[in-house]
């Protein structure tokens, strides 16, 4: 997980907002599936409806993994909204708004906010 933020990190940091075109660091096509396939399997990986009475222990557990989630989910929207990666990167990350509403919502609601105001014709087609 560590090295997701630092790739994302990195990508925000020399991605297409830099004014230097010579350090733009270019991401190769298959990184938007890449990075959604470790969003889905390291963030999006339990049903928070799906909850059993926990000891201390494992409510301990499930708010360390919940606050690096919530990390990487943000590193994710950092990469959406400078530019790195396409709106239709976020599809999946909409679509898990209702089920992990407790968790992460509002990092994506935020997310879809943010995304509507940059380009309304897109986000639409992205939401749809």
């Amino acid at each position: 997980m560590g090295r997701i933020l630092v790739l994302c990190d990195l990508l925000v940091l020399l991605g297409p907002g830099l004014p230097e075109p010579g350090l733009r660091l270019r991401p190769e096509p298959a990184l938007p599936g890449l990075l959604g396939m470790a969003l889905l399997d390291l963030v999006f990986q339990n049903d928070p409806e799906q909850e059993e009475p926990e000891s201390q222990e494992a409510a301990e557990s499930r708010l360390r993994r919940c606050r690096a989630g919530a990390r990487l989910l943000a590193g994710f929207c950092r990469l959406l909204l400078r530019g790195v990666l396409g709106l239709s990167a976020a599809a999946d990350v909409f679509k898990r708004y209702c089920t992990f509403f407790g968790d992460f919502g509002d990092i994506i609601r935020e997310l879809l906010r943010c995304t509507r105001d940059l380009d309304q014709g897109e986000w639409a087609r992205t939401c749809c």
